[in-house]
């Protein structure tokens, strides 16, 4: 019996500490649930990047996203979001971009042959060869601004998941100058010669040189505001979260997204996927591609 009262207390420390460091470890992440909690209510500001992949229909312009990173002359974007105690958000975004893509093409045919006619009394013989190269570039210049003011407030919420009702307003700016040049250039010889019945045969040789060069510009300005109406779909655990959204304009545009958002402290990060639609005037604009955005919550 004094064997087992020594042992208890002689372990008895251990186990306390281990139930304290136990405990101590449920507090911190409880603490830091409170934590997020407390900081999704207040004001964020971050820096969303859109790897775009430019695509324009109606002109045949089609652009990775390698290359138009390669062709930004200028690229600014930014965030502000501020979130009240009943969930209410409001959030702002500003992007301004521009771009310049050169895009080059070209043809090269050639024929040549030979033709006998027969007149009985006389014969021709034709030989020619001819060649023509086409070449044609543009030059594509895209100046584009869009800016974006959203409102959301969650309308349901349970164990995590949320859904979200999003309404606002989508102001776009853009300006497309395309310079085209079109080089044509055709060459290329002939001789005919004559075989009489009667005397010695005679050929006649002529060629022909032609250069011409065509170019044209088309510009394309447009500015225009909408009303936007949208919901979001997520769900959250611990430090993780994961949201889709989708959002269309009364200007026939749309914007859909998906994204993975991880917070650490007064910091997050995301990664996701972005697809906007823009359809102004008749021209169709598609801009997709991968979206990273960096925030910092103040």
């Amino acid at each position: 019996m004094a064997l087992i009262t020594f042992l208890g207390w002689a372990f008895l420390p251990e186990v306390a500490l281990a139930a304290s460091e136990q405990a101590d470890k449920e507090q911190a992440a409880d603490h830091f649930v409170i934590e997020s909690a407390k900081a999704s209510k207040q004001w964020a500001f971050f820096l969303p990047f859109h790897v775009v992949d430019l695509e324009i229909p109606q002109f045949g312009v089609k652009a990775n996203g390698a290359d138009m990173a390669k062709s930004a002359t200028m690229y600014f974007t930014s965030g502000l979001k501020w979130t009240a105690d009943n969930d209410l958000w409001v959030e702002y975004q500003g992007w301004y971009g521009e771009y310049g893509i050169e895009e080059g093409r070209s043809v090269v045919d050639n024929a040549s042959g030979q033709q006998l006619i027969d007149l009985t009394l006389v014969k021709y013989d034709i030989n020619y060869n001819a060649g023509v190269v086409i070449a044609g570039s543009a030059e594509i210049q895209m100046r584009q601004t869009i800016q974006a003011l959203r409102v959301g407030y969650p309308f349901y919420q349970h164990q995590g998941f949320f859904l979200e009702g999003t309404t606002g307003l989508r102001y776009y700016q853009q300006r497309i100058t395309i310079d085209a040049y079109l080089d044509i250039a055709a060459n290329g010889g002939i001789s005919i010669t004559r075989y009489p019945l009667i005397g010695e045969p005679e050929t006649i040789t002529g060629v022909f040189d032609y250069n011409d060069s065509v170019s044209g510009s088309i510009v394309k300005s447009q500015k225009w505001a909408e009303l936007t109406l949208g919901s979001q779909l997520g769900y959250r655990h611990g430090r993780h979260s994961a949201i889709l959204s989708y959002s269309f304009g009364t200007e026939k545009s749309s914007r859909s997204e998906v994204n993975y958002r991880y917070d650490v402290e007064k910091y997050y990060g995301a990664l996701g996927y972005r697809a906007d639609v823009l359809y102004p005037d008749g021209v169709k604009v598609y801009q997709t591609g991968l979206l990273m955005t960096l925030g910092y919550k103040f």
